[in-house]
């Protein structure tokens, strides 16, 4: 794996992003043209299975996401423009106890709010959070 164009660890720029899925794209194009086992391409490659498994994994993902119908796409909207969602209130909170918001992302996590938060920072949390990893 030792690549002069493969991008450094921790290097999250949109170029590096764009480098590594390039990189791994070619990867598993050749192994599926080399009809060896998975096992054995990564040994001659000298490739971790466990990323070559990730990345086939994830580059599954992002094309089935970008061949949905536009129909079922939402509407564009502005990085940090504020929209309105769904919610279900879970538990009613006693008078005078603390309340607090949680968010679940599309991604499945899950930020506890509590009230007095400061906006600017919870929309900079949402923004990484929501990020696609590269």
């Amino acid at each position: 794996m030792a690549n002069n164009s493969y991008p450094q660890a921790g290097d999250r720029t949109p170029s590096a992003c764009a480098q590594r899925e390039e990189y791994w794209r070619r990867i598993l194009a050749r192994h599926r043209q080399s009809g060896l086992s998975a096992t054995d391409f990564c040994k001659r490659e000298q490739v971790k299975p466990s990323a070559m498994s990730w990345w086939a994994r994830e580059l599954r993902q992002r094309e089935g996401a970008r061949r949905k119908p536009a129909a079922k796409k939402a509407p564009t909207r502005k990085p940090n423009a504020a929209t309105f969602v769904p919610v279900r209130v879970i538990e009613a909170v006693a008078a005078g106890g603390s309340a607090a918001v949680e968010i679940v992302t599309r991604r499945g996590q899950v930020v506890r709010v509590p009230t007095g938060f400061d906006a600017a920072t919870l929309r900079r949390v949402i923004v990484v959070l929501e990020e696609q990893p590269c």
